[in-house]
């Protein structure tokens, strides 16, 4: 919000980084693990219908506040809202002290207990699917910077995509809710449906074709996540889940860092077009990687011990 060179911007985004990475992998447990075994899957579609809504209305607004207000408003306003949230988790902690179903410290397990090989799959898997997000996130925001389109034009974009996947998440218990051999069908079918997304949007980019790949990456990571994420908490058990999450958040986390150096070049010497070629191209490896573990498990049993 007080940014006025590149030094500040970075110490800024540094700290949201931080901060997220702190929030998303421990609001993740904490939904598989205030409810009961049989009401996991159905909590994390609900926690990730709900920051699908969050991403509905925030880029709208945030969109219109930079083109029409300023960029210092849409800062002060998502630092408002950080905080209020700040307030929500304290006081819900504090009403829960000591009635919580979390692990204890002395009931938690070790990092080693949390890695497992499915585990290492996904978080595989979700390091190329960052890179996606990334492409989808940030590189497509400043190629229509560079086309000079407004930013509440990108804003709608995000809206949509948003949209698509607090619908898909909603009604994605009644579709996940059948055994994990589903969910892992699901998921390489979502990596399949995103990669074809990213190569659409390598010739779907403008507006408003780009609302064809938008579509895509909706309905792919709208199951995706719920998918994957209930994945891990069925192969792991509850003592090491916030650790196994952490481990499956990170895979995600250094594919968007990875993305923002490789594909940034990619994109600035080659074009856009390439970068998001390239991005879904890779993106196909994910759902054969994913279909040749589900051969394997056939003869394998990946259930928590």
């Amino acid at each position: 919000m007080f940014s006025r060179d590149f030094t500040s911007l970075f110490f800024g985004r540094l700290l949201n980084g931080l901060a997220s990475a702190m929030f998303v992998a421990p609001s993740i447990a904490a939904a598989s693990l205030i409810v009961s075994e049989e009401l996991v899957g159905k909590s994390l579609s609900y926690r990730s219908a709900a920051v699908s809504l969050g991403a509905l209305v925030g880029p709208i607004l945030g969109g219109y506040l930079v083109d029409y207000v300023s960029y210092t408003m849409a800062f002060a306003l998502a630092a408002f809202l950080s905080l209020l949230n700040a307030i929500v988790c304290i006081v819900f902690h504090l009403k829960t002290h000591g009635r919580s179903r979390f692990p204890l410290e002395k009931e938690k397990g070790s990092w080693r207990d949390a890695i497992n090989p499915t585990v290492l799959l996904f978080t595989v898997t979700s390091f190329v699917s960052g890179l996606a997000f990334f492409t989808f996130r940030s590189l497509l925001q400043s190629q229509y910077k560079d086309l000079g389109y407004p930013s509440s034009l990108y804003g709608l974009l995000i809206a949509c995509f948003s949209a698509i996947t607090m619908i898909l998440r909603i009604i994605s218990p009644r579709v996940l809710d059948n055994g994990i051999r589903r969910l892992f069908v699901i998921s390489a079918i979502c990596y399949f449906v995103v990669g074809l997304g990213s190569i659409v949007l390598s010739w779907a980019y403008t507006y408003p074709e780009a609302y064809i790949p938008v579509a895509f990456y909706g309905v792919g990571f709208g199951f995706l996540v719920p998918a994957v994420q209930s994945i891990i908490s069925m192969s792991t058990t509850k003592n090491v889940r916030n650790r196994a999450m952490t481990i499956y958040a990170m895979g995600s986390d250094l594919g968007g860092f990875v993305g923002g150096i490789i594909l940034g070049y990619v994109a600035q010497i080659y074009g856009y077009e390439l970068a998001y070629m390239l991005i879904g191209l890779l993106l196909m490896i994910d759902p054969v990687l994913v279909l040749l573990y589900l051969r394997r498990m056939k003869t394998v049993d990946i259930s928590p011990h």
